[in-house]
This record gives C-alpha cells, structure tokens and sequence, in this order.
C-alpha cells in the first residue's frame, strides 16, 4: 500500500521512460505499467479504511454550455464545476483517482494519450494478463550528492 502522490510520480516516470539511459523528451520509449489492488490505495497522510479522508473532495469540470430562460431573458452558462467527495469516489471508480493523479503529472504534449494508453489500472487483484509473468517494479533510490 502506498500513497497516491508518491505512486503517480512513480507510475509518470516508467510510463515515460525516464528510468532508461536512453531516455528522449520527443519519444515513447516508455513501459507498460500494471496497477493492481487500487482499491487499497493511501491518500496522504490517511487511509481510506480509517475514514479519515472521506470527506475530502474531488473537483472536475463540466464543459457543458447550457442555454435557458430567466425572467424573461436567454441566459447562456458556461458549465459548471462538480464536486464529490473522495469516498463517493473511490466507491465509484477507484482507478479513476490514479490516472487522473498520473495524467497531471505527464507532460501536455502529443505523446500524452500513447502513455495513457500504456497504463492499465485494476481495482482488484485479478488482471487481463494472467499468462504473462508480471515483475513488481521498486524505485531505486535517488544518488544525493
């Protein structure tokens, strides 16, 4: 079990291949990356099960215009910005909260939907790839100089 934060900067770093030595900015030369288990995840500094972080909320955006009649005059909105908590959330689609923590934290260019596509979350333990041997992969840590 680790943390959200930690886990996506992680996950952002193999999907890209920042872990290779032959690591480019302007190409895909990153891996696959299996997440099991996303219901279990750590939020910070509290755990789901504690209920601690139940309340804590997720924002996204609706960019639905929409068009009505007020009063007599057409009013025009420009979407609006929804809210649920992190509980209802998780109950919802656990691995949405992962990929949207990685999506943020990929660069906004025109390799970002390739790497989206190399990562597949599961809430549960069981996956698609049960022939294939799957390796855990632990971050090594960081040379200080």
């Amino acid at each position: 079990m680790q943390v959200l934060g930690r886990l996506a900067s992680q996950i952002s770093t193999v999907v890209q291949g920042k872990d290779k030595p032959t690591y480019t900015p302007n190409r895909d030369d990153g891996d696959m990356c299996v997440v099991l288990n996303a219901k279990d995840m750590q939020w910070g500094w509290c755990s789901m099960q504690d209920g601690g972080c139940s309340d804590l909320p997720v924002w996204w955006w609706c960019g639905v215009v929409g068009a009505g009649w007020w009063l007599g005059v057409m009013v025009m909105s420009g979407g609006h910005l929804k809210e649920r908590s992190l509980k209802d959330q998780m109950a919802k689609d656990s691995t949405e909260v992962i990929r949207k923590a990685v999506l943020r934290m990929l660069p906004r260019n025109k390799l970002r939907d390739d790497r989206d596509r190399k990562l597949r979350i599961f809430s549960g333990g069981e996956h698609p790839f049960g022939d294939k041997p799957l390796e855990s992969f632990v971050m090594p840590p960081r040379q200080v100089r």
